[in-house]
């Protein structure tokens, strides 16, 4: 948020649908599913990952955002 800018890192983790929760210095993955062979199997696994990892990590893409702020115009 700082810095303007949005980095994007692939992670290998065979799940859709997950949530992601940030505490204390680190990102958490929960849940979600996994599809295999035409099933769908629900996940209960929790990943932690240290944010102190992205700095040893080259990211896929990076986008710089805009410093300008669009206000949200009211459909009537």
């Amino acid at each position: 948020m700082k810095t303007k800018q949005l980095k994007e890192y692939e992670i290998e983790l065979p799940l859709k649908y997950s949530a992601m929760y940030y505490y204390n210095t680190k990102l958490y993955i929960l849940g979600g599913r996994a599809d295999k062979n035409y099933s769908k199997i629900p996940s209960s696994k929790v990943v932690s990952i240290d944010i102190n990892e992205f700095e040893l990590t080259k990211p896929v893409k990076s986008t710089i955002l805009s410093h300008e702020v669009n206000p949200v115009k009211n459909i009537e």
